[in-house]
């Protein structure tokens, strides 16, 4: 099990793996830079990478921003990827709190509290197609 960031005595950046054998926590070191500090993102594991979206940053901004961990070279990359076409609203994809979970080679990311407003919606991410699709749900 891994774990990044988080808010407690401030915003942090460290990422931890959880040994269940041996029931320790270990530090995971990186090589580059990691994404800014930040709370209430997700993280999922997908063919041997972490993929950290969304938060709170340290500096109070929502974010929407995806990012890989490898876990075989111990970098962290920033993954670019184009705007909704369905969208106007630039910050559409922002979040923090929301659900995750990994499904084949695709993010899932439901709901969560947008910069303004809750969020309702699914979204998913095509990790070999670099695309982000959504489907509005309602929120009741």
């Amino acid at each position: 099990m891994f774990i990044y960031g988080g808010k407690s005595n401030g915003y942090h950046a460290d990422l931890y793996r959880f040994n269940f054998n041996k029931e320790r926590w270990s530090a995971v070191p990186y090589m580059n830079k990691p994404p800014l500090a930040r709370y209430g993102h997700s993280l999922c594991h997908v063919n041997g990478n972490l993929y950290i979206f969304g938060g709170y940053d340290q500096h109070g901004f929502c974010c929407d921003e995806l990012y890989k961990f490898s876990l075989e070279t111990s970098l962290w990359e920033r993954i670019k990827f184009s705007p909704l076409p369905q969208s106007t609203d630039p910050q559409q994809l922002a979040r923090f709190h929301h659900t995750a979970c990994a499904y084949g080679n695709k993010l899932i990311i439901f709901g969560g509290k947008g910069p303004e407003t809750p969020r309702g919606d699914l979204c998913e991410f095509d990790i070999g197609m670099c695309q982000w699709f959504m489907a509005t749900l309602p929120i009741s």
